[in-house]
């Protein structure tokens, strides 16, 4: 009977505590979990979903960089886009769009000038971000 009643109590443990953290897509913020609320707050981190990498060469046609004084959006021109080997392209520029990219160094990079971007599409709890990995400039 005590078998019973543990395997049946650690299994309504398990429902609460997926319950607790779950989060319904589209309800509106009063109706959406504490916990899952607090996990959101405490957990700021950014996640790369799916190992994803995507090589892009194009010319700056812009850089703005952050309010808060830390890294910089970039305006990037895509001459050329392709998934970097044995990695996903999640970002599936197109050639002759323009990409928003999160860099980390703005330094790295000037307005008007052809660079090769490595780059990955990153997730985290306000949504998604893509972000630059490294800097090459074209040698000549």
């Amino acid at each position: 009977m005590d078998h019973d009643y543990q395997s049946v109590r650690a299994l309504a443990l398990a429902l609460f505590g997926v319950w607790l953290t779950a989060e319904e897509p589209g309800l509106p913020r009063s109706m959406r979990h504490p916990v899952a609320e607090l996990n959101q707050q405490r957990d700021g981190t950014v996640m790369q979903i799916k190992p994803n990498k995507t090589i892009l060469q194009g010319t700056v046609s812009r850089v703005e960089r952050a309010a808060d004084g830390w890294g910089a959006n970039v305006e990037f021109s895509v001459d050329k886009s392709a998934a970097a080997e044995g990695f996903s392209d999640f970002l599936q520029a197109q050639p002759g769009s323009v990409v928003t990219i999160f860099a980390a160094e703005p330094d790295a990079i000037e307005v008007g000038k052809d660079y090769t971007l490595t780059t990955s599409v990153l997730g985290g709890p306000k949504g998604e971000r893509v972000v630059i990995e490294s800097v090459d400039a074209p040698k000549k």
